[in-house]
């Protein structure tokens, strides 16, 4: 037997990280030093001046100090794993690693069924500034460059140079906004991720897989374009409205309109890169035989003509300046009417290719451009519209008053609400003339539709996605939102009926949104114009059978009910939709709505995805990239391409390979801990002064100023916790090392399911049960993160002393059972069990410990000025802060 190879130790990891964490901050002590802030060195951690308030410029060396570090630990990730695979050591997760836990390999054929959408939104958790994010990445990539063991040590003095300059502008650039971002500011960042950073890592991922394919001979008789995973990419940004009343029809638009410029932007770079070195000649390839005649035919007709006899030699030469004529925008006439025509014409190109024998070249230099067309089409993802079921129903009485149908339709009582639905949705015809002049409560909601369909009528569903309804509570949602289609023109025809043109997409956020969706489901597939929906969709996406998209969401139902209530609802939410849908012979196809922290959803993305009930998945992943997690996975290359490869590689294993299975008892021992977490969440929550104590021991009131999103932390404006966003509501947790969200009600559940099902049983449960323990994991990694002595230090904000003690002790004694709990069944203390997140907090400990207490204080004296001048100067500081905790912390919501 071959012995097993043996990695990196954990050792070499620290060591990485300590080399270049010192090697960048050595750079940033010469920055400060040269810019007369010597000084500020001396206040960060191991510094001599510990006892100091904080300024304006510690606070900003801190958080670059912790920017340093995350980059350092980003890089040591790297190079390690890289220095696993030559030590022929896999990660498990990635594609190699999966390779070696099964002996057959059967699975491995199904790679091109595996269908991968991640979706950028742009909400509120980058508290970072798009300059700021663009130095940072030009940092990171230098640090990539002292990697390189060929360097000369002036080779290296210069790179540092280089680290220095890069370190200046980070220290001379503003941390915080002088205003809240625009959605302009926000679609930029994500055009840089879908021209730029996404194909790049899209042709590594692709080789990766390509490799691993070709060494175990899978596929083979296939071509390459066809052995891969398909994937593309959705955005909300410009598109999701829900509370956000700058997204306007013409910020709608807008972002079409520059989708499509960068993603035709980028496709026509990158083809004419790989132009100029297609120089082959036809003298010394095998070329097709009257193929040359066809080409030159069909360049005159497109206003070309060679300017040099020597491109007459140089065929593919030619043959890329066809395709680049036909690119929409070129000017031409015969220009490809989609992406599909584009990706057509490329194929056809890289069978002659390979048929003369250059599969090699075709790999390396069509292959990519394949996938771009692919993949990102013509606008680089398909834009979503995102609004509330409320905001549509109000837009639905305006339309019908206008239209003098229903005078006041809150006057009639809902069975005849559904009455009236349940007629009008069987017919075709709109309430109002199109253009008809209508309130704002209707044109809010119609003029972004128009914008939809205006853009259907030129792409023909290119760059487009699907109506998202929030808040989704009845089927009534889903068929107000058919109607607002309706009347907005934006509906097609189907052999039995009319059909909206975009598919409708309920999104389930509450424990008991959730635990009603398959009865919402059910009655909503009763209509004929759901079905028809569904089969048109089908038939555009050459799919085997109907599938439908539900979304469902995991910070809201995190806020509503806690961790364990959530994520079991969310399980149970899932098995059942994909029961009921099975039954009709429908495909669930589930779109995560995950944010960047545990509470939020976050985790290992294999291990979510084997913890996914059995059937759920269906070789379709589609779920949410948020906020600061978009940089944290895909700024950098490397990073991208193995966040990538977890995916894809996740979907396909968990569909088509061995997965395990839930045990027996599971699912009673799940239900009984989230039935007691609830109830004891619950009570925290709904306790008389609650809100109180939570307004005063965080700074919930700073973050409402902080300027790090487009959007409002409010849904409506209402000052309750109900309207309070999710993010805001972790965020705020979070910075007080509370963590709440993360594991309040665990404590008390482990205990009560312990000793009712015995410890060691319940134990063996979250052993064998991939739900189980992923939830606990994802709880463990939570807790960590919070500090009880850190917590009473905010906690002295709360007046009167009574209301602070009253909540304190309650949150003291839940954390003591939660901690104990979690020993018990996860075993040992945390250091022990999780060794490298322990390190990681320990790096970053005293640094928080010195800002958490300036922030305590600052807070207490900003809440108490009453001159506006100060005040002001006062917030800007506690902005900073914020932003220096979130990035010691690695997180904000």
């Amino acid at each position: 037997m071959t012995p097993k190879a043996k990695g990196p130790e954990l050792s070499d990891l620290f060591h990485r990280i300590a080399q270049g964490h010192t090697w960048l901050m050595e750079a940033l002590q010469t920055v400060l030093e040269e810019t007369g802030s010597g000084d500020v060195i001396r206040a960060l951690p191991a510094g001599q001046d510990q006892t100091r308030r904080l300024d304006a410029r510690h606070i900003r060396a801190f958080s670059l100090y912790f920017q340093l570090l995350n980059m350092a630990e980003e890089n040591a990730s790297n190079q390690i794993r890289r220095h696993m695979e030559d030590a022929d050591v896999a990660e498990k997760g990635l594609l190699e690693g999966r390779v070696r836990q099964s002996e057959d390999r059967g699975w491995l054929r199904h790679m091109r069924d595996i269908e991968l959408e991640p979706v950028l939104t742009a909400h509120p958790t980058e508290a970072r500034r798009d300059v700021v994010l663009a130095h940072t990445r030009e940092l990171y990539q230098l640090l990539v460059e002292r990697e390189n063991s060929m360097y000369s040590d002036r080779e290296l003095k210069m790179l540092q140079e280089r680290v220095v300059e890069v370190l200046e502008k980070l220290w001379l650039t503003a941390d915080v906004a002088m205003d809240r971002p625009r959605v302009a500011s926000e679609l930029e960042q994500i055009l840089y991720y879908l021209s730029q950073a996404f194909p790049r890592t899209l042709q590594w991922m692709d080789e990766r897989l390509l490799d691993v394919m070709d060494r175990l001979e899978i596929n083979r008789d296939l071509p390459d374009w066809e052995r891969l995973p398909r994937l593309r990419f959705g955005s909300w940004v410009g598109g999701d409205r829900d509370g956000h009343v700058d997204v306007t029809a013409e910020v709608t638009q807008e972002a079409f309109l520059r989708m499509n410029r960068a993603a035709l932007r980028g496709f026509e770079e990158h083809l004419q890169k790989i132009q100029s070195s297609l120089s082959l000649s036809s003298r010394l390839i095998s070329y097709p035989e009257g193929r040359m005649e066809k080409l030159l035919s069909e360049l005159s007709a497109l206003g070309y003509e060679p300017a040099s006899a020597g491109l007459f030699d140089e065929p593919l030469v030619l043959e890329c300046e066809k395709i680049l004529r036909r690119l929409p925008g070129a000017g031409t006439s015969g220009v490809y009417r989609n992406p599909a025509q584009l990706r057509s014409d490329l194929v056809d190109l890289a069978e002659v290719m390979v048929q003369a024998g250059h599969k090699r070249l075709v790999r390396h230099s069509l292959l990519p451009l394949i996938r771009r067309a692919e993949v990102f089409g013509f606008h680089g993802a398909s834009l979503d519209i995102r609004q509330n079921s409320q905001t549509h129903e109000k837009a639905l009485a305006s339309i019908l008053k206008s239209a003098n149908l229903i005078e006041d339709w809150w006057d009639l009582s809902e069975a005849e609400q559904d009455d009236f639905l349940n007629r009008e949705i069987r017919q075709p015809r709109p309430f109002l003339p199109l253009n008809w002049a209508v309130e704002p409560e209707a044109r809010l909601v119609l003029e972004p539709l128009k914008v939809f369909l205006d853009h259907h009528r030129i792409w023909q569903g290119d760059g487009q996605g699907s109506m998202i309804i929030s808040m989704t509570q009845k089927s009534r949602d889903l068929k107000i939102a058919a109607l607002l289609q309706r009347e907005a023109g934006l509906l097609g025809s189907h052999k039995e009926g009319w059909i909206p043109l975009l598919p409708i997409v309920p999104l389930f956020e509450t424990v008991e949104d959730l635990k009603r969706a398959p009865q919402v489901l059910e009655e909503w597939l009763g209509e004929a114009v759901a079905g028809r929906l569904l089969d048109f969709e089908a038939g555009q996406k050459n799919w085997s059978r109907p599938r439908m998209q539900i979304m469902i969401g995991y910070s809201d139902s995190a806020k509503d009910g806690g961790i364990l209530a959530s994520q079991w609802n969310l399980w149970q939410s899932q098995s059942r939709i994909h029961e009921l849908l099975d039954k009709s012979g429908i495909q669930a196809r589930f779109f995560h709505g995950r944010g960047g922290t545990v509470s939020r959803g976050a985790g290992p993305t294999d291990r979510f995805l084997e913890a996914l009930p059995a059937g759920t998945l269906g070789g379709d992943l589609r779920m949410t990239e948020q906020g600061e997690t978009i940089a944290q996975k895909y700024a950098n290359p490397m990073n991208a391409t193995f966040h990538l490869e977890l995916q894809a590689v996740g979907a396909l294993w968990v569909t088509h390979g061995n997965p395990a299975r839930e045990p027996e008892g599971m699912m009673q021992a799940a239900a009984r801990l989230a039935e007691v977490s609830r109830g004891q969440y619950r009570r925290l929550l709904e306790s008389e002064g609650f809100v109180s104590f939570y307004a005063q021991a965080t700074p919930l009131d700073v973050l409402e100023n902080a300027r790090i999103g487009s959007r409002a932390s409010r849904r409506s404006g209402v000052r309750s916790l109900e309207d309070l966003r999710a993010i805001p509501w972790v965020f705020s947790w979070n910075q007080a090392r509370f963590y709440l969200p993360g594991w309040y009600g665990v404590g008390s559940a482990l205990k009560t399911v312990g000793e009712e099902l015995g410890w060691e049983e319940l134990q063996k449960l979250v052993q064998g049960s991939p739900f189980l323990r992923y939830g606990l994991m994802n709880i463990d990694t939570s807790f960590a993160s919070a500090s009880l002595p850190i917590m009473h230090d905010y906690s002295r904000l709360v007046k009167p002393d009574s209301l602070r003690e009253g909540f304190m002790q309650r949150i003291e004694e839940e954390y003591r059972l939660t901690q104990d709990g979690l020993n018990r069944i996860l075993g040992g203390d945390f250091s022990r069990r999780r060794p490298r997140l322990s390190h990681t907090l320990k790096l970053r400990e005293d640094a928080l410990k010195r800002l958490h207490r300036e922030q305590v204080q600052l807070l207490e004296e900003w809440r108490q000025e009453t001159e506006p001048q100060q005040a002001r100067m006062m917030l800007e500081r506690l902005l900073l802060l914020v932003n220096a905790i979130a990035a010691g912390e690695r997180s904000t919501g």
